[in-house]
């Protein structure tokens, strides 16, 4: 696919995942639209591979180091991805599968940012896929999808959410870089405090809004 259809695929596929998400992203000035575009639909993508529970677990395995592969470009063909999409069938909202098809997509564009949005969002995602890999480890030792702990509950808003904080604290840092000197610094050191928090705190509420349903 040209880079033009690759852009249109993944504008196409964000409102259909999530359209809270598509109309504040659309938002956002043009030079971070992409960015955070295409780093929601990575996590999108990764959140997949965790909601689909009955996978088997050698596939599971394979798809989150093929998930990380393409993120570190070390594999720089999604099809190990896409072809694999079948399995989410029935599993994941149907938009979801949809994505897992053209996950292509997604990932040529995200290898198409600048140096330093790509960097941004790299180290973020990756620690949200080591994570979800490794509560699913978990969950298919235990055969309990839980959270016994309230340390458990939070590691587990981190990876989900804390992580996102990071990423988008980071592409807004490289969009708007702060004044240099001391007060900067300062600043700079302030808003990354606050980043996972602020990502774990809206994990709670989501939690909290949907626990009944779930």
């Amino acid at each position: 696919m040209s880079a033009a259809e690759d852009l249109s695929a993944c504008v196409e596929m964000l409102p259909r995942v999530s359209r809270t998400f598509a109309l504040s992203i659309e938002a956002l000035p043009d030079e971070l639209r992409e960015a955070v575009r295409v780093a929601y639909l990575l996590c999108r993508i990764v959140d997949s591979i965790e909601d689909a529970r009955v996978l088997p677990r050698g596939l599971r395995e394979q798809l989150f180091g093929s998930f990380d592969d393409l993120m570190a470009g070390r594999e720089n063909d999604p099809a190990v991805l896409s072809e694999h999409a079948e399995h989410f069938v029935d599993q994941v909202a149907p938009h979801d599968v949809e994505l897992m098809q053209r996950c292509g997509s997604v990932f040529r564009r995200y290898w198409a940012l600048p140096a330093s949005q790509r960097q941004a969002v790299r180290g973020p995602v990756l620690r949200m896929s080591r994570g979800m890999r490794g509560y699913t480890r978990k969950w298919a030792r235990s055969g309990q999808l839980t959270l016994a702990t309230d340390t458990e509950l939070e590691d587990y808003c981190y990876y989900v959410a804390g992580t996102v904080g990071e990423l988008l604290t980071a592409l807004f840092l490289d969009f708007h870089p702060l004044p240099e000197g001391e007060a900067g610094r300062d600043s700079v050191a302030s808003v990354q405090g606050d980043c996972v928090s602020f990502g774990i705190g809206l994990q709670l509420v989501n939690i909290l809004k949907d626990v009944a349903e779930d």
